[in-house]
């Protein structure tokens, strides 16, 4: 996926001088054998402590501070899950020193490539500055610092070191993976898979403004946007919607239990929703829907329907707040909560169904005409995985409650989809999109 490098971050420091770790165990040695030698009355414990005493002295002198600076760039700082990030490090340094460069991991969403740490050795006299490259594995969808620059200078000559944590890395948007919907489904049902509205029109006639684009051979010229044409001194466009583009309601419960906590499996729970809900907002919109989240969770989200290019991100900065605030339950979320769901909407709903009060909202809404969709995602695997002393009665009684919700809302018309934790998303959204379409207005 190509993205735009990161700006250069650059630090420069004059580093201070520290005693190392040798200094307390050779002063520790020194007094300990001239005491002894006093005490005994003897030179052989004295003169155990001359060499020592003869580095504290001369090892010492040499308390200047070092300067350093150190430049950080990404090669990208948006990527897709499963992506790989460069990020090169450039150090300079008196040659005269030795450089121990770490960078303290901050996140377990960005991992090394190789599994082994980010940790290199500079030599003395190697030419400077001298930079390294470090691969960065994105495991998880969000926004992260990946770690902190920490550098140690060494004085070979000296019982001083110079060390400083100088820069963090710069912070990587990660975006849930998504595979184009269509290059799974039959070819008959490909105009319909992206909005699963099989009565739309495929040509851009309509009247509701999506977004500006470079003019191409064809286009009407009463749709020329003079504005824009200006600015960038080329013909543009503006692009509508399609008349009969579907409004699609993308509802995410973020309780993973019924007591409101957010424990290891809880968050999983919400990383998977966000990989679902990813995947199908990215189809809906490449269909020309108007796409909307609301979150139902202990800080709920609103999102109105849009579309258009900016609407993707727009709805990836709504998933990206909602596991933010699940992980702090006391931060103010960004987008407001307010907005009623389109009379005429599909909801689609993924939720684990901890709580009765779901399955009733979702009955709601399907009472109230509108077409509703479920995936309900399973955390029996997880369950099992992170808690095996658990007993197998209170997971079983786990299973019974899960399955009979499911049972619940397919005996009132709404259709379920199962996503289990060996599923990234993909399988779920392939098999929601192959459900038997039906026109919006007779739902």
């Amino acid at each position: 996926m190509a993205m735009s490098g990161s700006d250069p971050v650059t630090v420069r420091r004059d580093l201070p001088a520290r005693y190392d770790e040798r200094v307390p165990l050779y002063g520790l040695i020194s007094i300990t054998a001239i005491l002894a030698g006093v005490y005994d009355g003897g030179l052989r414990l004295i003169l155990i402590a001359v060499p020592f005493v003869i580095a504290l002295v001369f090892g010492g002198r040499r308390r200047t501070p070092a300067p350093i600076a150190v430049s950080v760039v990404l090669d990208t700082e948006r990527c897709v899950e499963g992506d790989v990030v460069t990020c090169r490090i450039d150090v300079n340094a008196p040659p005269t020193y030795a450089i121990e460069l770490t960078v303290a991991p901050a996140t377990d969403s960005i991992i090394p490539v190789d599994g082994l740490p980010w940790a290199w050795a500079i030599p003395v006299g190697v030419d400077r500055p001298v930079g390294v490259e470090m691969q960065m594995l994105a495991e998880r969808w969000g926004h992260f610092a990946p770690g902190t620059v920490e550098v140690r200078l060494i004085d070979h000559g000296s019982l001083f070191e110079r060390r400083s944590s100088l820069v963090e890395l710069p912070c990587i948007t990660v975006l849930p993976s998504a595979r184009r919907l269509d290059e799974l489904l039959r070819i008959d049902r490909a105009p319909a898979t992206a909005g699963a509205h099989p009565t739309r029109s495929v040509h851009s006639g309509g009247y509701d403004f999506a977004e500006v684009r470079d003019y191409r051979p064809g286009d009407r010229m009463r749709d020329l946007n003079w504005s824009a044409t200006l600015r960038r001194d080329e013909p543009a466009v503006n692009q509508r919607l399609p008349e009969r583009a579907g409004d699609v309601m993308i509802v995410i419960d973020t309780f993973p239990d019924a007591l409101r906590r957010h424990s290891e499996i809880g968050l999983d729970v919400i990383v998977r929703a966000g990989r679902i809900a990813w995947t199908l907002l990215s189809s809906h919109l490449a269909g020309n829907d108007r796409v909307g989240i609301m979150v139902e969770g202990a800080r709920p989200l609103w999102l109105t329907p849009q579309s258009g290019r900016r609407a993707k991100y727009a709805l990836f900065a709504a998933l990206l707040e909602t596991a933010v605030s699940s992980a702090d339950p006391f931060r103010n979320p960004t987008v407001r909560t307010h907005g009623h769901v389109p009379p005429s909407a599909t909801v689609v709903a993924v939720s684990p169904l901890a709580r009765p009060r779901t399955i009733e909202t979702l009955m709601s809404l399907r009472g109230h005409g509108h077409r509703v969709e479920v995936i309900a995602i399973d955390t029996g695997d997880d369950l099992r995985a992170r808690a095996p002393s658990l007993p197998d009665t209170i997971v079983r009684i786990r299973d019974l409650v899960f399955n009979e919700r499911i049972a619940a809302l397919r005996r009132n018309g709404i259709p379920v989809i199962v996503s289990h934790s060996d599923d990234d998303g993909l399988a779920t959204a392939r098999a929601l999109m192959r459900l038997p379409t039906r026109n919006l207005t007779s739902a």
